[in-house]
């Protein structure tokens, strides 16, 4: 997953945007940061929707940082109980394979942390039409948290 790193303009915290996040509320001060806008493309945008080989590679691309991020959060991250906010799908299909298909969802979760200040953090998951129903906005879940990030977050997974 990538991620942009930039300090709190408040308290000079570092704060990290992943890929798709827009704004973000530190973790330090509580203040609400948007991140600054990309700089203006050099090469024109291609015209049209992606083709099928673009959403392809993307879709491979956001499923190879999710495997990542999961199994090092799954021996380093710290758990915590979560609540679902809102679960968007990013329009990208995994595992279209028998019976296993699911859906790529963006989810913002209101993670809290033991002893801790209930904050909001944004994640990516994979999500199978049968399991959809665990994930809608209030359902409890819970969360592995970067211990150097806590907006770096995956859901725990049960085995």
């Amino acid at each position: 997953m990538a991620v942009e790193a930039q300090l709190c303009p408040q308290c000079g915290g570092a704060i990290h945007f992943s890929a798709l996040q827009t704004e973000l509320v530190c973790p330090y001060c509580g203040t609400t940061v948007v991140k600054p806008a990309a700089p203006p493309l050099t090469a024109p945008p291609l015209a049209g929707p992606p083709t099928s080989f673009e959403a392809d590679a993307r879709r491979n691309q956001l499923i190879a940082e999710m495997v990542v991020l999961q199994r090092r959060l799954n021996v380093e991250g710290v758990a915590a109980p979560a609540k679902i906010v809102s679960l968007q799908p990013m329009h990208l299909t995994v595992g279209a394979g028998a019976g296993a298909s699911g859906q790529l969802f963006s989810v913002v979760v209101e993670v809290q942390p033991a002893g801790g200040l209930a904050y909001t953090a944004q994640a990516k998951i994979a999500v199978s039409q049968a399991s959809l129903d665990k994930y809608q906005p209030g359902a409890q879940v819970n969360v592995k948290v970067d211990p150097r990030d806590p907006q770096v977050l995956v859901f725990e997974v049960r085995r």
